[in-house]
């Protein structure tokens, strides 16, 4: 669905709305895909929008060693309770929606992470993680020789990884 482009203080609303519906830590990406992918805002704007949010501690940046994320402070909630009827019902209805569809494939994506970058000789690394309370269960790093070879290798991992996960502890960690 389609909104037209808001002003700033409605992008804070919009992304604290978001956030405190979906009740999990954010990637930038996942944010992304999340208002630009609506074309609620542009790339920029969201930049400028969790920035504003972070520097006035309505969000918080947290890193890990799955990577970062953003979660709500408590007074990003009281903000949100407070003004989220400034939002316009059909926004947050679809927000609503949105994270009824997607809240668990992107607590999925916070557990599971691929992603890939060009190394020397033309070649691909793909580094695949999977995490769980903070710790890191597994990383595999596969050295591929296309770009389309890493990027399919990273889209299979979230569906992949407790198989992969499972069959080198049934093998690797067997009692002698």
């Amino acid at each position: 669905m389609k909104y037209p482009r808001q002003n700033a203080e409605k992008n804070k609303l919009f992304i604290l709305f978001t956030m405190q519906a979906l009740s999990l830590p954010l990637t930038f990406s996942q944010l992304e895909q999340i208002a630009v992918g609506a074309d609620l805002m542009d790339y920029f704007s969201l930049k400028q929008t969790l920035a504003g949010l972070e520097e006035s501690g309505l969000i918080q940046a947290k890193s890990s060693l799955s990577g970062g994320a953003y979660v709500l402070t408590p007074e990003g909630c009281s903000m949100n309770a407070q003004f989220a009827g400034e939002l316009p019902a059909s926004m947050r209805d679809y927000i609503t929606r949105y994270a009824g569809e997607n809240r668990e494939r992107l607590a999925r994506e916070r557990i599971y992470h691929a992603d890939f970058s060009k190394i020397a000789n033309g070649q691909y690394m793909a580094c695949c993680r999977a995490t769980e309370n903070g710790l890191h269960l597994i990383e595999l790093n596969i050295n591929l020789p296309t770009r389309e070879l890493a990027q399919s290798v990273c889209d299979k991992w979230a569906a992949s990884a407790p198989e992969v996960y499972g069959f080198i502890m049934e093998h690797m960690a067997k009692q002698v």
